[in-house]
């Protein structure tokens, strides 16, 4: 796994072409990528990768006048909480990222990351939108949650990694 940050769609495209020839096969975008930029980072890598880009989960706006506080869970076979973490910070920016094994230790991330000013949490494409609503229920609604999707091209090109049949 590797996280960039990025200050301007032109660097977002730069790095989405890096780690598409790093060997990157999936790319998930953070709720800062509108449709016209995700669009411009599916052009920048061509194709050759898929990517996916945060939607807001319905009944989850962003509290008013929120400090941005960005939390992601990813979520994965043998992913340890303990040990599948990492803090990036910045001037006027903070993001907390977890991997996490089950919905239930998802569950627990999101609430400690809640705990600790997390305003707005991205979830990995693996939480659909039953496990989305337990991670909001598991928040109380003191956290803005949204989960990652793909465009039926893009779907289809993760069915095709992963070995799964195409829906």
């Amino acid at each position: 796994m590797e996280i960039r940050g990025v200050a301007s769609p032109e660097e977002g495209e730069t790095a989405a072409r890096e780690l598409r020839d790093g060997g990157v096969q999936i790319l998930d975008l953070c709720g800062g990528f509108d449709d016209e930029l995700t669009a411009r980072i599916v052009a920048a890598v061509e194709g050759k990768i898929a990517v996916g880009a945060r939607r807001p989960a319905a009944g989850s706006p962003p509290p008013p006048d929120a400090p941005r506080r960005y939390g992601f869970i990813f979520k994965g076979p043998g992913m340890v909480p303990e040990h599948c973490q990492e803090t990036f910070e910045a001037p006027g920016y903070f993001l907390e990222v977890r991997g996490v094994s089950s919905v239930e230790e998802g569950e627990i991330a999101a609430r400690e990351m809640g705990d600790r000013g997390v305003t707005i949490l991205g979830l990995c494409g693996g939480f659909n939108d039953e496990l989305t609503a337990r991670i909001m229920a598991a928040v109380g609604g003191k956290v803005a949650v949204g989960t990652v999707r793909y465009a039926p091209e893009e779907a289809a090109k993760i069915s095709h990694l992963l070995g799964l049949p195409e829906a």
